[in-house]
């Protein structure tokens, strides 16, 4: 998603707000959120994996 766009709450959530890493693993409570950051970071930040998760503007894989 990018930074400006506008989520739409379901009845599950009461709010949101764009945070760094650090910033979400201070606000998780469960220990899986927090391993699951530590994921998805670890995969963005690697230039051999990070192409798989490209997107285009349209929803469509860039790589693959």
């Amino acid at each position: 998603m990018r930074p400006t766009a506008e989520p739409a709450l379901s009845h599950e959530h009461d709010d949101m707000r764009w945070v760094d890493a650090a910033g979400a693993r201070a606000l998780v409570v469960w220990p899986a959120y927090d391993v699951a950051i530590g994921r998805i970071e670890s995969h963005l930040l690697d230039p051999e994996r990070a192409p798989w998760f490209e997107l285009s503007l349209d929803g469509r894989r860039i790589v693959g």
